[in-house]
This record gives C-alpha cells, structure tokens and sequence, in this order.
C-alpha cells in the first residue's frame, strides 16, 4: 500500500506502555513472515524460470508445428491441383469417347439400315419374278422408308449410289 504510515501502525498497534513488552515477539512475528515472503519470492522466481524455459520450448514446439502444417498444406495444395488436372484429362478423355460412342452407333445403325435396304431389295427381286404383287408393294413402302434414310449420303458414297441406282432399276422393271 504506498499510503502506508509505520509511525501511526507502530502507535496502534503499542498503544501502552505495557504493550512495548511484547515488541520482541512481535519483531519474530514480522521476520517469520519475512522469511515466507521470501521463500515466495524464491519459489515464484524459480517457477518464472522454468516457464519461461517452457514458454521457449513450447514456442519453438508451436513454430516448429506451423511450419510442418504449412508443408502439409502446400503438399495438399499440389495434390489437389494435380487430383483436379486428372479429373480434366479424364473428362476430356470421356468426351472424347463419348463422341467416338455417338459416331459408331449412328455407323452401327446406318449399317443395320443398309443392310435391312440390301435384304428388302432382294426379297423384292425374288417376289417380284414369282409376280407375289401384294409382298411387293408391302416391300417397295419398307424400301422406300430405307431409301429416305440414305438420300443425303448417297453422294458421298459410290458404294450407296449403286445400291440406289439397283433400287432404281428394280423399281423400273415392276
């Protein structure tokens, strides 16, 4: 307490002439708690000491810990960017794929068409020698159903043209 007054603690606390006695014992009260204080301030001194040795320690344990995590991260990081790289070839690779998908089943498809045109051109041929006039009219409706279908590629295709010019001529002779 910087207010302190000893003069004015000492008159209180001695307030007769008989009281001053006891002086003696009170002066071994106030240097055993001396001695306590200063076994306090020993003790807490040691204890700063030895946390601020750990405190050391610890902050160097924390850096220490920071830097790894910020390898980590950076590791992730370049993971991540490689995993996301991937997944952007795949996807193009699926694209790629998935177009080469659509051309073959659209030529699976055509090809079927032809043959089914190839085949309906024959039977026609044949039921039309045997003068089987009702299959023939049922045929030249399928074939020209078919014929529909390759109009466009015909003049692309010199194979499809001659097939069409057959169609032609068969359709002449009925």
């Amino acid at each position: 307490d910087p207010d302190f007054d000893p003069i004015a603690y000492i008159n209180q606390r001695f307030t007769t002439d008989a009281s001053t006695n006891a002086v003696e014992d009170f002066a071994a009260e106030i240097q055993g708690s001396i001695a306590k204080l200063d076994e306090q301030i020993v003790e807490t001194v040691r204890k700063q000491a030895l946390e601020r040795g750990r405190s050391k320690s610890d902050l160097c344990a924390a850096k220490t810990a920071i830097t790894e995590l910020t390898t980590k991260i950076s590791q992730i990081k370049n993971k991540s960017e490689q995993s996301e790289q991937s997944v952007q070839e795949i996807c193009r690779d699926i694209k790629s794929l998935d177009v080469a998908k659509r051309n073959l089943t659209t030529t699976i498809t055509a090809l079927k068409r032809l043959v089914m045109l190839l085949t309906a051109l024959s039977q026609l041929d044949e039921v039309a020698n045997r003068a089987q006039y009702l299959q023939c009219a049922n045929l030249v409706q399928a074939i020209e159903r078919l014929v529909g279908q390759f109009k466009d590629l015909s003049a692309q295709c010199e194979h499809l043209k001659l097939v069409l010019d057959q169609k032609d001529q068969l359709f002449s002779e009925l």
